[in-house]
Parts: C-alpha cells; structure tokens; sequence
C-alpha cells in the first residue's frame, strides 16, 4: 500500500471508529433510559451492542498495524557518488522479485519491455515519498551489443544497469552477487543479448553475460537502480 493509499485508509477506519463509539453511546444511553420491566428490549440492546463488538475490535486492529512502524521495504546499496551534480547511483542490495524482460517474449528492445513499464509504474509508485522526492530522471543510453542495437535513449525514473555500468560500477564479480530469498540469484541488465530475442544479464556467481538470455525467461531477478538526489 502506498502512502496516499495508506493515509485515506487511516481516515477511513477513525471515522468508522468514531461513528461505532457513537453508535455504543447512543445505545448504552437508551438501555439505561428503560425500565424495570423492559426485559425483551433491553436484550435486544444488548444484541445489537453485541453484534457492534466484532466490526470495532477488527478495525481496532486493522489501525494498530497501519500505525506501526514499518521495516524498509527495500535496501539500498550506493555504487557511485556523482559530485559534480551532487547525487549517487543507488542499486537494490539484492534481487526484490523474479520477472520477465518482456512479457511475452519476442524482439525487443529497453525502450519498450514490460519490465521498464513494471519499474517506472508499480514498483516506483511504491515507493515511500521520502524517496520518490528524491528520484532524479535520468537519460539512459542503450549501446548495441555485438550487432543487436540496444535502441533509442530513454529517460528513466527506474532502470537496470547497463552492462558497462555493471563494470564500471562494481569492482569484481563477487561486488555484484545478489541474493533472492537467501540465495544467489541471477540478475537482468537492460542491454541486449546477442540476438534479437536476448537481454543481458548478470549470473548468480556475479558475472556478466553479454550473450544473454531469452527475455521470456521466470528465472531472472531485478535490481532496480536509480539516481538520487543529495
């Protein structure tokens, strides 16, 4: 849930808290107002005071966890710091999710995979303001690789490593391991393979393939990169 999202829901469950409070109110007051010998009535208050106790204790509950302190969703790895425009390169430290390149599959290229859709839509939008405030759009150009073009330059919220950012920005294979549910875990670039169906990616020992594989592949992780800011 994102903040707005999690701020109208906030609002939402107090109002509700709050009209349950005066709904226990207004009947607490009319049973008290019966008399002696309004047996049948007053069960029936108690009935409908009853029936309101479920509806308020899961709300009650639905707050306590909204309200808690949440653990950062992702972790951050800073690869470069950009003095001059006073801003780094921010990795995810390890693999957040498996997906395709491109769904489903086929010739494409950066400029137009349903996971740069993914990046710069879903998973952006989730991120907490105190990050998406800072999120500098980038110009992301996309070289060839051995004869496959890499296509048009894009401007990128969210983007993956090239795969001569990958070199540039870590120092051995085993600086770009990443790990997807407690193991190693193989990594996609935003560079093309080698044929027209392939992207770039980086395997689970931290190497870089530029040959690639099919963009229809599951197996894959994404490492979300973007510049930040300072």
């Amino acid at each position: 849930m994102d903040n707005s999202s999690k701020e109208k829901r906030l609002f939402e469950i107090n109002s509700a808290i709050r009209d349950l409070d005066s709904k226990f109110a207004q009947l607490s007051a009319e049973r008290k107002s019966l008399g002696f010998f309004s047996g049948d009535a007053k069960r029936q208050m108690d009935f409908q005071i009853a029936s309101l106790r479920p509806k308020y204790l899961e709300l009650e509950a639905e707050l306590r966890d909204l309200s808690a302190p949440q653990q950062p969703k992702y972790l951050w790895r800073v690869i470069y710091y950009d003095e001059a425009n006073n801003r780094v390169l921010a990795i995810t430290r390890d693999v957040i999710t498996k997906m395709l390149y491109h769904r489903p599959g086929g010739t494409i290229t950066w400029e137009g995979c349903t996971l740069r859709r993914w990046l710069n839509s879903k998973f952006y939008s989730s991120l907490p303001v105190h990050i998406s405030a800072r999120v500098q759009e980038a110009t992301n150009q996309n070289p060839d690789n051995g004869g496959k073009s890499g296509g048009s330059p894009t401007q990128d919220k969210v983007f993956l490593l090239s795969i001569d950012e990958a070199r540039a920005y870590f120092s051995s294979d085993a600086g770009r391991v990443a790990k997807y549910d407690g193991s190693d875990n193989s990594w996609w670039l935003r560079s093309p393979g080698i044929n027209p169906c392939s992207a770039a990616v980086v395997s689970n020992s931290g190497g870089i393939y530029d040959g690639g594989d099919d963009v229809g592949q599951a197996n894959y992780g994404v490492r979300p990169a973007l510049w930040l800011n300072l």
